[in-house]
């Protein structure tokens, strides 16, 4: 009996382990697959990592590409989100503003409106209703007046989905200026023709006024009374004929006469004609020269007449005395003359007009000083620019471009 309980609980006990091995053998099949598929999850995972990372690197790459050519446009740049904060400043909108960007993005406009030089957030206003651009500002930079051409377009990320305004703010100084230069020259030809026109017909006449006067003063030597008068008339030609001497001038347009000349020595030269002016009113002359003397083909007795008239001008506005400096500078294709005063300055709705002929201030005078500076310089093919303070003094910017022998560029 006890054997056959043994051998019974033996056949159970072999059941069991035959179970267990097969258990076992399952749970390992099922362990061998469940490392197949971690493994081939592995895998996979890498290689989504490694694509995720692509695409990152690439969108950085994206991004990075967008902000070089954000900050290589010349136009500024400004971007604001829907609750009107600054998200975006590139380069040229901190130049333009005076600003660093690392401490404007983030701000509302509101907040910046006594620290920025335009008030964007009134653009904005009516940007709402005006999608039109182009408005001109001037904005005061480190380098003078500049003028700013304003554009404001809305941020859209889709067709009705709205992220914010962008403002694109364009330097059209140059233009401005040379728009302005055109219209000064054909302003100026205009009234040349006419003033040439008008200075001959009075020339003539004016040279027979003169001689009677002449003669009738010679006829009246008895009568002091008289001949005083004639004197008078005689006085007032030749007043007449300087002042038409100056329109000629002013009009000329003439073959210029070119010589080679060292600047240094020819402007110390040509101060000497306004010396006793300078010394008169207590003025300090400064010079301010290349190390080595810049040479340049121009007509020399026109080029003095140009610094006589601006030195002159100088001294004029320093009625309690001052300091002229005179700037020398050679460059790549020109030279540079600055004639530089600490006097009253010139008023800004003044400084459009001062190159226009018989425009002028004072109480006694033609106004055609500048003038003929400006026709002259125009002849030498150069440039001329004033830069002015009201009471913190003027600076006229003369550039001559460099000229071969010949007198050609």
């Amino acid at each position: 009996m006890n054997q056959l309980l043994d051998h019974r609980e033996f056949e159970h006990l072999k059941e069991a382990f035959h179970s267990f091995n097969e258990a076992t053998e399952r749970l390992q099949t099922s362990y061998a697959e469940l490392e197949r598929q971690v493994h081939s999850l592995n895998l996979e995972l890498e290689g989504k990592n490694r694509e995720l990372e692509e695409n990152l690197l690439e969108k950085e790459k994206v991004k990075n590409y967008l902000h070089h050519i954000l900050e290589s446009l010349s136009n500024g740049v400004v971007v604001v989100d829907r609750d009107k904060r600054i998200t975006i400043m590139n380069q040229a909108a901190e130049a333009m503003f005076n600003l660093d960007a690392q401490n404007t993005i983030g701000r509302y406009l509101n907040s910046l409106s006594g620290t920025l030089p335009l008030d964007l957030d009134r653009m904005l206003l009516r940007s709402a209703d005006d999608k039109r651009s182009g408005e001109l500002t001037e904005l005061s930079g480190k380098s003078g007046t500049m003028y700013i051409s304003l554009g404001v377009a809305p941020f859209m990320a889709g067709d009705d989905d709205f992220q914010g305004t962008i403002f694109i703010l364009q330097d059209v100084t140059r233009l401005k200026r040379l728009e302005e230069k055109e219209s000064r020259r054909n302003r100026l030809m205009a009234m040349g023709e006419m003033a040439a026109s008008i200075a001959h017909e009075i020339r003539n006449p004016l040279g027979s006024i003169e001689l009677f006067a002449s003669l009738l003063k010679r006829e009246l030597q008895t009568d002091a009374d008289k001949a005083e008068l004639a004197q008078q008339i005689v006085s007032g030609v030749k007043h007449l004929d300087n002042v038409i001497s100056n329109l000629l001038l002013f009009t000329r347009h003439g073959r210029l006469n070119f010589k080679l000349t060292g600047l240094h020595a020819f402007i110390k030269e040509s101060l000497a004609m306004v010396s006793y002016a300078i010394d008169q009113n207590g003025i300090e002359v400064r010079y301010e020269f290349d190390d080595s003397d810049p040479l340049a083909w121009i007509d020399p007795q026109l080029i003095q007449q140009v610094l006589f008239n601006l030195i002159l001008n100088a001294v004029q506005a320093m009625p309690e005395g001052g300091i002229i400096t005179i700037v020398s500078r050679s460059h790549e294709e020109s030279v540079e003359i600055g004639v530089c005063d600490t006097g009253l300055g010139i008023l800004k709705e003044h400084r459009d007009a001062i190159f226009n002929p018989f425009f002028t201030t004072k109480e006694r005078g033609m106004g055609l000083g500048l003038a003929i500076v400006h026709n002259i310089i125009e002849a030498h093919q150069g440039s001329i620019e004033v830069e002015s303070v009201p009471g913190g003094g003027t600076r006229f910017n003369l550039l001559i471009p460099l000229l071969r022998e010949n007198g050609k560029h």
